[in-house]
């Protein structure tokens, strides 16, 4: 039989301490409604009837049932239901026998409702809820109809015997003692869970702290030996350490495009270090925006090597300077190069356009004709360490930092970067920024 959502939940293996604090319980409310029915019986404030015993006797029984389903764990969950339905049926007899409408017993209910509050869920909760709103309709109407006879209340108006006082004191206490009790218990082992939570994320956060401070020791120690590696080449390429053939020289380019690759990766995971630390600084400055494409454009021709992809580079005339972090902001734009040339296959166009975005604030799009992406990959392509692709059959490389860098960048920079795309159809990245720090950026 299928369940609703809330009430399988019950039945899994990490909610049976809850079921058995509620069989267990439950002996005690068995013993409790006892003791309250005899002693009342036996002072004359309610009549005797075998009714009140037969009422706390079924409890016992529903409730030994759910004790052996859990033990052997045979429909557990259909067991527990049916005991929680036994407590519902036991109250409104209780009721019923004690005036109906006018017995102070109602309160069994509420007692009834907010241990299970506790021990189950919201669904469970409001379920239970509705079954005593109908067990407690259903008698009041028959009640009043006439097919079930009208019992007394034990609060007669005429007197308060000295034993009615004392047996109703006695309930009132049971009534807030034992939703107190079970408070306790739940907000204790909240507490426990919370100072437990607490220490974990003192351990999170210290060993966060130790990994980005590991990351940027070794990231900034590659630097040195990466610079070695290019610097060697190009030398050797010279032609310092002798003659070399077409074909060396063809290797030594190789080689130093390989090391500004690595250059640029040791750099990403160097910055995304530093984010993690809070150790980005913003160096502002006056920045001349053909100056700083023509620049980057120049420094980014090894991401195409041999492959035969187009960059085209257009910059409105007359811009005006902004004040930024250059290094920063020539970072960005060259990850987003890098990431459209990577995913733009043979015989396609990549586009850098700079122009003006507002009266106060310049827009550097890099648009290409790549393979597209997904609608509900937009948002994700901007997390650390995401690709497009898994798994070792795929077709790009790079370990999917290029574009986190280029958000927390943008971030820094007072700007805002913003994608569209389509599969198929390529993709534009633009990064809008203000003309001087902390002016507004449009549409933010």
């Amino acid at each position: 039989m299928r369940y609703p959502a809330f009430a399988a939940e019950m039945g899994l293996e990490h909610n049976r301490p809850r079921l058995w604090f509620g069989v267990w319980s439950g002996y005690g409310l068995a013993a409790a409604f006892a003791g309250l029915a005899t002693g009342s019986q036996a002072l004359g404030i309610i009549p005797a009837s075998p009714a009140f015993h037969a009422l706390w006797i079924a409890k016992l029984v529903t409730n030994t049932i759910a004790l052996l389903a859990l033990r052997r764990n045979v429909a557990v969950l259909e067991l527990s239901g049916l005991n929680v339905l036994a407590d519902i049926a036991v109250m409104t007899g209780a009721i019923y026998l004690t005036g109906g409408q006018a017995s102070p017993l109602f309160a069994m209910y509420v007692i009834e409702i907010s241990v299970i509050a506790l021990l189950t869920n919201v669904g469970v909760t409001v379920a239970v809820a509705g079954i005593v709103t109908v067990a407690f309709g259903a008698m009041s109407v028959l009640v009043h109809v006439g097919v079930l006879p009208q019992y007394p209340s034990p609060l007669r108006a005429d007197a308060l015997p000295t034993q009615l006082v004392v047996i109703a004191l006695a309930f009132q206490l049971f009534v807030l003692i034992l939703p107190t009790a079970y408070t306790g218990a739940i907000l204790r082992s909240l507490r426990r869970k919370e100072r437990a939570l607490e220490a974990r994320t003192a351990e999170l956060i210290e060993a966060g702290t130790q990994k980005s401070q590991f990351m940027a020791n070794v990231t900034h120690e590659l630097r040195t030996p990466i610079h070695g590696i290019a610097s060697v080449a190009e030398l050797v390429e010279a032609g310092v350490y002798g003659p070399v053939t077409d074909r060396q020289t063809e290797a030594c380019r190789t080689i130093q495009a390989s090391a500004q690759s690595l250059q640029k990766l040791v750099d990403d995971l160097l910055l995304l270090a530093r984010s993690e630390a809070g150790k980005l600084a913003f160096d502002a400055a006056p920045v001349a925006p053909a100056e700083l494409v023509d620049s980057v454009v120049a420094s980014t021709h090894w991401m195409l090597g041999k492959k035969a992809v187009k960059l085209d580079v257009v910059v409105e005339p007359d811009l005006p300077r902004l004040v930024t972090d250059r290094g920063k902001l020539a970072q960005v734009l060259v990850n987003l190069l890098g990431n459209a040339v990577k995913f733009t296959p043979e015989g396609g166009r990549v586009t850098l356009d700079v122009r003006r975005a507002a009266p106060e604030a310049l827009s550097f799009s890099v648009r290409d004709t790549g393979i597209g992406i997904e609608p509900a990959e937009l948002e994700r392509i901007f997390e650390p360490f995401r690709q497009l692709e898994g798994g070792d059959e795929r077709r790009f490389g790079g370990v999917g930092l290029g574009l986190s860098v280029v958000r927390q960048l943008s971030q820094l920079l007072g700007g805002r970067v913003e994608v569209e795309s389509a599969p198929g159809k390529g993709s534009t990245f633009a990064l809008t920024l203000p003309l001087r720090p902390g002016a507004p950026v449009p549409g933010a």
